[in-house]
């Protein structure tokens, strides 16, 4: 599932994001939305990019840990540092966030969650 993660974060931090080609057609949990399929996850990106602008985040790799959901799905939690100009604030934004993405059994995810942000900073460019 590491190569998948690492695949959908270069695409989000290339812009190039498309929901097809990552999540389940429905999916549980994109944020704190509910209940959708990659086309809405689509509309959802669409909308926090622009505010979210010039994402990176560093993937934490020893951080990563595995356990199998009760659905029989496959969750990975791990650890990143994500930096990214915040339009609304008109400020750098960088923080340690944990994530969480549930994998059905085609691999596809049906679940993505950010259960943590720490040492949440903003500064001026």
């Amino acid at each position: 599932h590491l190569e998948i993660i690492r695949a959908l974060y270069q695409d989000f931090a290339e812009d190039d994001i498309v929901a097809g080609d990552y999540f389940a057609p429905m999916v549980d949990t994109y944020y704190l939305v509910h209940n959708l399929t990659p086309a809405e996850v689509d509309a959802y990106y669409e909308k926090d990019r622009k505010n979210f602008t010039v994402p990176r985040k560093t993937l934490l790799g020893a951080t990563f840990a595995y356990s199998n959901t009760k659905e029989g799905h496959r969750a990975v939690m791990f650890w990143s540092d994500y930096t990214c100009f915040r339009n609304d604030k008109q400020k750098r934004q960088t923080c340690r966030v944990q994530t969480e993405i549930i994998f059905d059994n085609q691999n596809r995810i049906v679940s993505l969650n950010d259960l943590k942000i720490e040492n949440l900073k903003y500064t001026s460019e």
